[in-house]
């Protein structure tokens, strides 16, 4: 659990090269990635960047050994649909 929370903050950095996120109310600003703890949130407009955000994860457990696909959820929000996100 230190080295989840140690490297907890590179996580966040790193998930914030992802292309899209959630862009809040009028800032500039995207949210990528929230935590809560040691709970992360991925917020993805985009599905094609799944694969760059499993990609930044198994890295992360690599470092860490802190992240189990096992326990991890993804799902979908909303009615858009991957056709009308380009």
């Amino acid at each position: 659990m230190v080295l989840c929370v140690l490297f907890l903050n590179r996580l966040l950095v790193k998930l914030d090269t992802v292309p899209t996120g959630l862009r809040v109310g009028n800032s500039a600003r995207k949210e990528v990635a929230t935590t809560y703890a040691d709970d992360v949130t991925v917020l993805l407009l985009d599905p094609r960047d799944v694969a760059a955000v499993q990609d930044i994860l198994q890295l992360y457990e690599q470092a860490t050994a802190a992240f189990n696909v096992r326990v991890s959820w993804s799902f979908p929000l909303g009615s858009r649909t991957s056709q009308q996100m380009h």
